[in-house]
């Protein structure tokens, strides 16, 4: 008979990395789709002969990074919920994400720092920098989280010792023990005629010599 599955207990870091990751998922979605829209009402103004040069290739470029970003935040949701309920898959997701969001931050810095001073998006490129620098020690502490041992055997990652089953009282009836088996008395012999003699004779009833 098969014993019931034990329910693995969630480690505590765990909770905590999928509550921090849905609430900046939620925020990087309502960003990044703020973004597109925005962009897709630009767009149809960059033929425009008097656009800023930078904007022809700027706005398209902002506008991709932001669909990126948009993924990340969906996917992220995905992790989430991969982590929460223990799915080998996720180990991987969580050990990338992110080093791909390091890596749009940096990207939407580089692209505003390249915009014209008349632009005024340098205070944009700055804004980066923490969200960056935020991310690097996300990074490290997810990293550091995610390999632990007892983390990594509960998504799976390394095998679970196996337990040794306890062996189930035996129904079978107990035999009774053993009789005691009697010895034989040890006989005697008077040592002076050779006579048998009885265990508590004192004299020998042949011989009447004292038997010793």
């Amino acid at each position: 008979m098969n014993r019931p599955t034990q329910p693995k207990k969630r480690p505590t870091g765990i909770i905590v990395i999928a509550v921090l990751w849905t609430l900046v998922s939620i925020y990087n979605i309502y960003v990044s789709l703020s973004g597109i829209i925005g962009d897709l009402r630009v767009l149809p103004d960059l033929s425009n002969p008097y656009m800023p040069e930078w904007l022809r290739s700027g706005i398209p470029a902002e506008m991709m990074i932001g669909f990126f970003v948009l993924a990340y935040g969906f996917l992220t949701l995905l992790v989430v919920y991969g982590l929460y309920t223990a799915k080998p898959w996720s180990y991987d997701f969580a050990l990338a994400l992110p080093i791909f969001i390091i890596i749009l931050n940096f990207a939407g810095m580089m692209l505003y720092a390249s915009a014209p001073p008349e632009l005024e998006l340098r205070a944009a490129a700055d804004a980066a920098i923490p969200f960056i620098v935020g991310n690097i020690v996300f990074l490290i502490f997810t990293w550091g989280y995610l390999m632990q041992p007892h983390v990594k055997q509960y998504l799976n990652q390394i095998p679970t010792p196996p337990t040794t089953p306890v062996p189930a009282p035996s129904t079978l009836p107990v035999p009774p023990p053993p009789e005691p088996v009697a010895t034989p008395e040890e006989k005697r012999f008077c040592r002076y005629c050779g006579a048998e003699q009885k265990s508590d004779a004192v004299f020998c009833e042949k011989c009447g010599r004292k038997v010793g």
